[in-house]
């Protein structure tokens, strides 16, 4: 499988020496860096968001993710499922192999997601550009898929909020099949892996909303665009919105969320194998690209699509 997008990226390459301070149009921003972890931060110190890359990372994930000058709208290693990463992107099963849950006494997955490069470049309006090379491999052996990742974080702008446009390819080294758990029926359990978010458990009065309208747990399942979760964490009603390319594999793509407030299990992603399995072919390619907004207040069906509409708008020359 290959599959192609039109999708423009612009960089100006600066790299920023270590917790460098600075202000831009009014707004002070702080860099902080040590091994395996870059941070955005505000000028009183409080963190928009850390992405995770070094050893200790079973997988490469972002937590905290904020509105600037807010509390996270993610969270880490809860009890239920500690391989939940905050917002982060595990396969299921790769070849039988299973690299998303994790021992719970190694904190090591069965399959094993291997950062073999990492390249970060910082602006100085608190954007960035990440760059990773990672490898998917199963016991014993050598890797069976390889990623080449790239993630372009916007600086936060005038209200706190900012973005990711999420950028993979992935090419075969075998021939593999990428499958996650069955669904049931019932739709209770199975369909996850991919992009995924587990929301904050300080995070209150929920909602989730995808761009046909759906609401909370009608939204599992079913096919759309894109889905907002946001609640109330801080004082403050804040969300983060998830948004599918056109050209990804079967879109629009199923979603799997998970809403019960009562048990602080709320999660979500794009359910790229909620419906079949894909299978490539050795050296084939698939491509996925992803959007996702933190943002303040709460998004309607309507801003979502006008969301998702701008951003696959078709360019201009």
């Amino acid at each position: 499988m290959h599959v192609e997008h039109n999708i423009r990226w612009t960089w100006a390459p600066y790299v920023l020496p270590l917790a460098l301070s600075m202000s831009v149009q009014g707004a002070a921003w702080q860099w902080r860096e040590e091994p395996g972890q870059v941070t955005l931060a505000t000028a009183d110190g409080k963190p928009v968001w850390s992405f995770h890359y070094g050893p200790d990372a079973s997988k490469p994930f972002f937590h905290p993710v904020a509105v600037a000058g807010g509390p996270s709208l993610v969270e880490l290693r809860p009890p239920d499922h500690p391989w939940h990463l905050g917002l982060w992107f595990s396969w299921k099963f790769i070849n039988g192999v299973n690299y998303w849950e994790e021992d719970k006494s190694t904190g090591r997955a069965q399959g094993m997601t291997e950062i073999l490069h990492a390249k970060v470049q910082r602006q100085e309006d608190g954007s960035a550009r990440i760059e990773l090379r990672i490898a998917y491999r199963p016991p014993e052996r050598s890797a069976v898929l390889l990623e080449d990742r790239r993630m372009a974080v916007s600086a936060p702008a005038a209200d706190g909020g900012w973005k990711i446009d999420w950028d993979a390819t992935f090419r075969a080294q075998e021939r593999v099949v990428l499958e996650t758990s069955p669904v049931n029926t019932q739709k209770t359990a199975g369909g996850y892996g991919g992009l995924s978010l587990r929301i904050a458990h300080a995070m209150e009065q929920w909602q989730a909303v995808d761009d046909q309208g759906r609401r909370d747990l009608a939204i599992h399942g079913e096919p759309a665009r894109a889905v907002e979760f946001s609640g109330v964490v801080g004082g403050q009603a804040a969300g983060i919105a998830v948004l599918d390319h056109p050209t990804n594999p079967g879109a629009p793509t199923s979603w799997f969320l998970r809403f019960a407030p009562d048990r602080k299990y709320g999660f979500t992603g794009p359910g790229l194998l909620f419906r079949k399995p894909i299978t490539l072919d050795s050296g084939a390619t698939l491509r996925l690209v992803y959007r996702v907004i933190i943002h303040p207040g709460r998004w309607s069906a309507d801003e979502l699509l006008r969301e998702w509409k701008s951003w696959t708008a078709p360019q201009g020359p």
